[in-house]
């Protein structure tokens, strides 16, 4: 074609070019046109190419975008700790079939309605774009439901055990609330399994699984109506335990036998004592004679128990009465003497017993006709004692009853002294005190020009024991003081220190006593007390000082024992020294030793021929030795009733003072088995044991010692 033929036909003119120009061939030109071509299409293909490009990574970008849409949706609708779904706990989680916008579903559906309006909104919804969003979708909305569904099946398992929980504890309640029909009991207990069976499709459970629940809520069901027919203390237990037993578990089982078993035993003492106090109630002898009579040990303590209790609150309310009896009368007293007015007898009140009347008697007349009290010696005595004895037991009894035995000053003086010893800190020394320092020094200890203590050069074991020795003296003195209830002075805390080192520092020749004290002082505060008291008695029995040895032997009998093994000590073993009042024998202390002493009330003997023993009224005794009974009866002016016990080696061991006697002549007794109750038969002054040994007819000492109860020189008896 030619050139202006190509100009004619596409309407375009141009310059010519050198190359129009040229003499070119025709195939030369157009091997330039084909090549001009080839490059436009690389041109064409580059752009493309480069556009495609383009586009993939703007939809790949598009694409992450909506992936971090996702996750931002997870934080905010499902992480959320306020708002989000796994805040959601039970029943809220729950799917609702009545709700599309409730559970797991519901979120699911919520989430994925936002998830394609994103998507829309990023124009990933055709071609390459929409795979990339489906394969995002697809990954997160997977791992997703997995969180989601899971959250969904814990919540709906806590709400099917929360509710199956309540169901039960429902179902157990009604049964006790109606435990006395068996009607009601019956549908309680079948509304319990079926809610188990319904909850146990939600739950998942095999059959196996579903038994087990089954039997562990008819254990619990019947647990619970057992355990409220118990608390009644109904008989009742027993029959439904019976009709129920099978239905409990083994250990439920084997326990509710036990429970049963004295439930009917509380009740069978419940009934026996109310019966028997209300024809004893004046009458306590007689009431425990009758238990005595009861073989069933197991039956008997229990009766006894619930007897006690009937006595003792009837006690209580007696001396209660007594007692405001007792405080109007001296009030009204009072009153009349501010006034100027005579009290007469028509001041007593109506109610007193015999004792409180005669005394009320006897201190208005005498307030009648000499204005004020003659206090009585021996009540006198007995307080004064007790306070600089056993000051924290004055300080706790109720003065009343001694009210009418005191002069107003009297009277006055021991109220004081009970509010000073309730008041009373005890005096705490320090290693500064210079009771100490002395103590400490006595055995051989010094101190720098600090004022401190030198123990390096003697090593730690003295460190030890010079510890050991301050915090024993610290107790030795609060001990003493609260005994005599008040401070000592600085000449009493002299001397008490004083002896107390003396008798700390002696040493027996193997140097074993110091690890002894010790090791005494760890295990028991007053350690050291106790040993001086044993030293003094052991040297009073003796009649001159101990040697080393002997104090040493009595140290390692003090820290051998416990405050049990001390107690058995005294009946089991020959003491190195004379048994003292207020020493614990048989479990009961000890009031009035064998031999000399003044006569506790006129028609008692002054030369005592046993022990006598602290016992509650009516409170049981056992034979101490085994042996045969030999004698029973009853002396007016002496033990009252007493029964006599010959053991193999012919001694008689007699038991006074007692209210009633359960043996009989013949009988054989073991040691422990009980004799009887004790009481104030005979000449007493009181509920006690009397316990005497007689050997060849002669009563000798029951408590052996190393230094008493020798057989006198014409062998006819014990000296004492």
């Amino acid at each position: 074609m030619k050139i202006s033929e190509y100009q004619s036909k596409v309407g375009y003119s141009h310059e010519q070019s050198g190359y129009l120009r040229s003499n070119a061939n025709p195939d030369a030109f157009g091997a330039s046109v084909a090549k001009a071509t080839e490059k436009l299409g690389e041109t064409s293909a580059w752009f493309t190419n480069t556009m495609l490009n383009l586009y993939k990574d703007i939809q790949e970008m598009q694409g992450r975008e909506l992936a971090n849409y996702i996750d931002s949706l997870e934080r905010t609708d499902l992480q959320d700790p306020e708002h989000g779904y796994y805040s959601k706990l039970g029943k809220d989680a729950m799917t609702n079939p009545d709700d599309p916008n409730s559970g797991a579903s519901g979120v699911m559906n919520s989430l994925t309605e936002k998830i394609n309006q994103k998507q829309k909104e990023l124009g990933l919804t055709w071609g390459q774009g929409q795979r990339i969003a489906e394969s995002v979708k697809a990954s997160k909305l997977n791992m997703i439901y997995k969180g989601v569904a899971a959250h969904e099946l814990k919540q709906t398992q806590s709400w099917a055990l929360s509710t199956l929980e309540e169901s039960q504890n429902d179902a157990i309640n009604k049964g006790i609330t109606h435990r006395d029909n068996e009607e009601d009991i019956a549908l309680a207990l079948g509304n319990g399994r079926s809610a188990i069976i319904s909850q146990a499709r939600v739950l998942h459970w095999d059959n196996d699984t579903t038994r087990i629940q089954l039997a562990k809520f008819a254990s619990q069901f019947h647990s619970g109506v057992l355990n409220a027919y118990l608390q009644d203390g109904s008989l009742k237990a027993s029959e439904y335990y019976e009709a129920h037993k099978g239905e409990l578990m083994p250990d439920a089982q084997a326990r509710y036998l036990g429970a049963v078993k004295d439930n009917e035993l509380r009740y069978t003492a419940r009934s026996v004592s109310e019966r028997l106090y209300s024809l004893y109630a004046d009458n306590p002898a007689g009431a425990y004679a009758e238990i005595d009579k009861i073989q069933n040990e197991k039956e008997r303590n229990a009766i006894e128990s619930r007897m006690d209790a009937l006595f003792s609150k009837k006690e209580r309310i007696e001396r209660q009465v007594q007692d405001k009896l007792m405080d109007d009368m001296w009030n009204k007293v009072s009153t009349k003497l501010q006034n100027g007015e005579v009290p007469s007898e028509d001041d007593i009140p109506i109610g007193l017993d015999g004792k409180n009347w005669y005394n009320a008697k006897r201190a208005i007349d005498q307030i009648a006709t000499k204005g004020d009290i003659d206090t009585n010696n021996e009540a006198y005595t007995e307080l004064y004692e007790m306070s600089v004895t056993d000051a924290q037991r004055f300080a706790n009894i109720n003065l009343t009853q001694y009210r009418a035995e005191l002069s107003n000053a009297d009277y006055k003086a021991f109220q004081k002294r009970q509010i000073d010893i309730k008041n009373m800190t005890p005096t705490q020394l320090s290693d500064e005190d210079t009771v100490i320092k002395n103590g400490l020094k006595s055995l051989g200890y010094s101190y720098n020009k600090k004022g401190e203590l030198e123990t390096a050069p003697m090593g730690d074991h003295t460190e030890k024991k010079s510890k050991a020795f301050i915090n024993s003296a610290n107790a030795y003195v609060r001990e003493l003081e609260l005994k005599k209830g008040k401070h000592l002075t600085a000449g009493e805390m002299k001397d008490a220190l004083q002896e107390f080192s003396h008798d700390y520092a002696y040493k027996d020749k193997k140097g074993k006593a110091s690890d002894l004290y010790i090791e005494g002082m760890n295990k028991q505060v007053g350690f050291m007390r106790n040993v001086i008291n044993d030293f003094q008695a052991a040297a009073k029995a003796k009649g001159s000082a101990l040697t080393d040895e002997e104090k040493y032997k009595i140290v390692a009998e003090r820290v051998s024992k416990t405050a049990q093994e001390d107690n058995k000590d005294l009946s089991q073993n020959v003491l190195p020294r004379q048994a003292q009042k207020g020493d614990t024998w048989h479990g009961h202390t000890i009031t009035s030793v064998y031999g000399p002493r003044k006569a506790p009330k006129p028609g008692a003997s002054t030369n005592h021929k046993g022990v006598d023993l602290s016992y509650k009224n009516n409170e049981p005794f056992e034979a101490f030795v085994a042996g045969k009974v030999v004698k029973k009866a009853f002396d007016k002016n002496g033990y009252g009733n007493y029964v006599d016990i010959q053991d193999a080696n012919g001694t008689i061991h007699r038991y006074g003072h007692a209210n009633s006697i359960s043996v009989n002549v013949g009988q054989k007794v073991e040691v422990g088995q009980r004799l009887g109750r004790a009481g104030a038969t005979g000449t007493a002054t009181g509920p006690h044991l009397h316990y005497e040994t007689i050997v060849n007819g002669v009563s000798v000492n029951p408590i052996k010692s190393n230094n008493d109860n020798r057989i006198a020189n014409n062998g006819k008896g014990w000296a004492f």
